[in-house]
């Protein structure tokens, strides 16, 4: 299944809340973009941490090859 499209900006303005939204389908896939990038540990800081924390309780997967 494919979820909404996603860049690495998006992805941060979404984490960052800078780009509202309720739509937790988008929040969820703006979060596993930034894991499956490896940008989340490239940022670092709390971005880092909370995604790794996503990761832990199972909101995110394990990484995922982008093509």
């Amino acid at each position: 299944m494919t979820g909404p499209r996603m860049d690495n900006f998006r992805a941060v303005m979404i984490a960052e809340g800078v780009e509202e939204t309720d739509d937790r389908n988008l929040i969820r896939a703006a979060w596993q973009h930034l894991h499956d990038t490896g940008l989340a540990e490239h940022i670092g800081g709390w971005l880092r941490d909370e995604c790794r924390r996503l990761l832990a309780f199972g909101v995110i997967a394990e990484r995922r090859t982008i093509h």
